[in-house]
């Protein structure tokens, strides 16, 4: 039986990403804060599994935008449901 690593996701500029928090500061309750932040937009791959990420205007959390480099193994692409249930089919 061979073992395979899981293989990398691979995003593309202009994908929506979310990040992993840090540990919480001392004090802090780890299961009440989230696990991840976001959503960010995938700028571009700076190389060995690493993208440069920003705040998507309009959404950022502080009054200056989010910018920087995060490995890919801290990202996760984020799913939007549809927003109109009634496009489903009746089953």
């Amino acid at each position: 039986m061979t073992r395979k690593r899981k293989q990398a996701y691979h995003f593309k500029e202009g994908d929506l990403v979310l990040v992993r928090s840090e540990a919480p500061s001392t004090g802090t309750s780890r299961k009440l804060s989230p696990k991840y932040r976001g959503p960010y937009e995938v700028v571009k791959c700076v190389g060995n599994d690493r993208y440069l990420i920003q705040d998507i205007e309009g959404e950022q959390q502080s009054a200056r935008l989010y910018k920087g480099i995060v490995a890919v193994d801290r990202l996760k692409p984020v799913k939007y449901e549809s927003a109109n249930k009634s496009e489903q089919p009746n089953i």
